[in-house]
């Protein structure tokens, strides 16, 4: 797709630029980004109640959504 990037979060910038995901995914990708950065790192300790609502609501199939449109929409530069 021409992108190259250095990190997730400019990951996230760029393909917003390019138009391939829209303001409220980037919003939500970039609050993944920060909450596994508090996981992996341990920036800060994790409500379980937030990590509850977040399970109950299946929010997290939200990156699915993300990652399959993101796939089609690549189709149109691979080879096939």
């Amino acid at each position: 797709m021409g992108i190259s990037s250095q990190g997730y979060r400019d990951s996230i910038r760029k393909l917003y630029e390019k138009n391939l995901i829209n303001a409220e995914e980037r919003d939500f990708l970039i609050s993944v980004v920060g909450f596994r950065n508090i996981i992996v790192h341990e920036y800060a300790t994790v409500n379980p109640i937030f990590v509850k609502k977040i399970m109950k609501n299946k929010e997290y199939r939200r990156l699915l959504e993300i990652a399959y449109n993101l796939r089609e929409k690549a189709k149109n530069y691979w080879d096939c």
